[in-house]
């Protein structure tokens, strides 16, 4: 029987890991009670049961394995990243579709990086085949896709603002002292903040990110 700990709220507190991609990824890490997210008489920002946040640098490949290492020590916790959406002013309106092509080919270029990694280990292993990616059809072999949440930027930063990092604290220092220095860090911790407020106020996005939190919340002022 496996003894690996679920930062879901069933064997670990619930936990929110969130990044602030760019030229520099910011990344924070924050649990809370599960109380916090249920108990309207239980506040998130007074509960924090741990934080930590940081910076990962080097070219889209490296920060994108650190990315990934890191929600590899978080198994069970809540994925989350800020979500872009370009204005099409030809149109009057914002359309996710006019980045595709940008998300397609980071992707592509991804996934090419990755088989490499794999059929250099699989090579390792004599007899050992690399997965599949079509069936027998030459079809796509269908895989689960990851469950990673988006916020916008604006949401991040009007939800959570200097004044609520200040009053949020970890080990006896607030939120904005522990994310002084980096502004990347900070806007990850204002996201995973905001979300975890969010998942409080909203049972359905709660069930989805932490089933085992999925009882509805009353009065979710308490927030």
């Amino acid at each position: 029987m496996s003894d690996e700990v679920l930062y879901d709220g069933t064997s670990g507190d619930p936990t929110v890991v969130w990044y602030d991609g760019g030229g520099t990824t910011g990344w924070a890490v924050m649990s809370v009670h599960p109380d916090a997210l249920t108990d309207p008489e239980c506040f998130v920002m007074d509960n924090v049961t741990y934080f930590a946040c940081g910076e990962f640098y080097g070219n889209e490949f490296m920060q994108v394995d650190q990315m990934v290492a890191l929600a590899e020590e978080w198994p069970g916790a809540a994925l989350g990243v800020e979500h872009w959406v370009l204005y099409d002013s030809s149109n009057g309106r914002k359309d996710e579709n006019l980045t595709s092509l940008v998300r397609i080919n980071a992707a592509f270029r991804y996934a090419l990086h990755s088989r490499a990694l794999l059929r250099a280990h699989y090579e390792a292993k004599l007899g050992a085949t690399m997965p599949r990616l079509l069936d027998e059809d030459h079809m796509p072999v269908k895989r689960p896709i990851p469950l990673v949440f988006r916020q916008n930027a604006a949401l991040g930063v009007h939800s959570m603002p200097e004044e609520a990092l200040h009053a949020s604290v970890y080990g006896g220092r607030s939120l904005y002292v522990l994310t002084r220095g980096s502004d990347h860090a900070r806007d990850a911790t204002r996201h995973g903040m905001t979300f975890l407020k969010r998942l409080k106020g909203n049972p359905k996005l709660r069930a989805e990110a932490f089933p085992a939190l999925s009882q509805p919340a009353v009065a979710p002022s308490g927030a």
